[in-house]
């Protein structure tokens, strides 16, 4: 997985992007909200994730705003879904 240290200055349109050895990747935040909803899972799941490193960490936006980048949550929701992990801790069989 990339690390936030991989990030350019924004461009002249004031987007940042990130690199992917060849490949450009727009940046966007999605808020804790969005986040919750693009997993499909709770807001104190996320925080779990986050404290126990499966999920990567937010960035601090002011006081009291957190974001989490959307391509960290793609590349997230894409190996879980490659090994086939759950997320919310013990599978349903």
């Amino acid at each position: 997985m990339r690390h936030r240290s991989d990030l350019s200055a924004p461009s002249p349109a004031g987007q940042a992007q990130a690199s992917t050895g060849t490949e450009q990747v727009a940046l966007k935040i999605l808020r804790l909200p969005a986040t919750c909803a693009k997993l499909g899972t709770s807001r104190s799941s996320v925080y779990r994730m986050v404290a126990d490193g499966t999920l990567p960490r937010p960035i601090k936006l002011s006081k009291r705003a957190i974001g989490f980048l959307e391509h960290e949550l793609d590349e997230f929701l894409r190996t879980r879904a490659r090994t086939g992990d759950s997320l919310g801790g013990s599978p349903h069989v």
